[in-house]
């Protein structure tokens, strides 16, 4: 097949002239079996297409560096402010970083960072309007929550969160100190003070327990006055368990186990003289318990002997039916008659007296040659 070597176009071997361009063909058919008029002309598409993907690949490349040079200038100043707790224009930064650079793990874990720095923030300017125990809750959850990042903001943020929940506890611990404590707030209050861990909660600690052991000794003491020594001695002993080092609780702790020996000590001999004192008295109420004051013969009127005469009780309980046995006598002692009389009244109470006499009718002393003895005195005791 010929080709036009003008235009490149396909010619016939017996035509002279190009149908297409019209330039006389070249008689020697040889030079027509190549169309190098029409290769030349198109070889430059190929090229320009390569040298604009070139150009476009190179100018994307530049795009795409220009872009992530932004990004990351961006990034950095986001982490500046970060650093000086500008959460909100840390933010701002961090969306212009990734309208940037869309794909930048880096940004989107400090986007997250900085929303959840937010949140806290946010948390602990607002802690005032909810109770303790929920702003300490979250106070918890927050650090929980950066314990998945890392870095110089992330420990300024703990740092923050830390300060906050001292002073919300401190805060906690001076309202029940407010006013007049009871013991028990006392006590139940040092230990929340002493798990502050701050120099300012130390100082609250140390005077709690200052009060603890004024209340703890006044009180004991008192206990001490009244010889309730048990109780002295737990009030003593609770009060150790929160002031352990303290040398005048364990000196009070001392007396009172000295003062109960020895109060135990004066209470046996106590208890023993009382025993003794019981024996005694029981003793003299079955053995001793009168006192003959008077005992005298004589004669009536008529001449007939008379026994008459006077005792005394000291006896410490009523005794009664009280009977005494006498002996007339005379001069060699021989007895002349024995007899019983009982007492009046038939109950005589501690110090008093009674009496007794008795009338003979059948002997008579006219050489006054008889006497009386007495022989016994039997009482009852109820």
């Amino acid at each position: 097949m010929a080709y036009c070597p003008y235009c490149g176009s396909t010619t016939k071997t017996d035509e002279l002239f190009c149908i297409q361009c019209g330039e006389k063909l070249p008689t020697d058919i040889d030079s027509r079996k190549i169309p190098p008029k029409r290769f030349f002309r198109f070889i430059h598409i190929p090229i320009l297409i390569a040298l604009l993907s070139v150009i476009a690949c190179t100018s994307y490349y530049f795009y795409l560096q220009s872009q992530t040079k932004q990004a990351n200038a961006s990034y950095e100043k986001a982490e500046n402010y970060l650093l000086d707790e500008d959460y909100q224009e840390a933010r701002i930064e961090i969306e212009a970083a990734l309208e940037h650079n869309s794909n930048f793990p880096a940004a989107q874990e400090l986007q997250a960072f900085t929303e959840l720095a937010l949140t806290i923030k946010n948390d602990i300017e607002n802690k005032e309007a909810i109770s303790y125990q929920d702003a300490l809750v979250e106070i918890n959850e927050g650090k929980k929550e950066l314990s998945s990042y890392n870095g110089e903001a992330v420990i300024q943020l703990t740092d923050k969160l830390e300060t906050s929940r001292i002073e919300i506890q401190l805060k906690k611990v001076k309202e029940k100190l407010e006013g007049e404590p009871s013991i028990q707030t006392l006590q139940t209050t040092l230990w929340e003070a002493e798990g502050i861990q701050n120099p300012e909660a130390m100082e609250i600690a140390t005077s709690i327990r200052e009060q603890i052991i004024a209340y703890s000794s006044t009180t004991a003491n008192q206990l001490l006055q009244e010889k309730q020594f048990s109780e002295a001695r737990s009030i003593v002993a609770n009060a150790l368990q929160y002031a352990p080092d303290s040398e005048k609780l364990s000196s009070l702790k001392t007396t009172i186990e000295k003062e109960k020996t020895a109060f135990e000590t004066a209470q046996e001999k106590r208890i023993e003289q009382a025993l003794t004192a019981v024996e005694a008295e029981r003793d003299l109420n079955n053995n001793d318990a009168v006192e003959l004051t008077n005992a005298a013969l004589d004669e009536d009127d008529q001449g007939n002997i008379v026994i008459f005469g006077e005792l005394k009780s000291v006896a410490t309980v009523p005794i009664n039916s009280i009977a005494i046995t006498y002996n007339i006598i005379d001069k060699v002692d021989n007895i002349i008659e024995t007899n019983e009389i009982y007492v009046y009244p038939e109950t005589l109470y501690p110090d008093e007296v009674g009496k007794f006499d008795h009338t003979h009718y059948d002997l008579t002393d006219k050489n006054n040659a008889y006497d009386v003895k007495i022989e016994t005195i039997k009482w009852f005791i109820d």
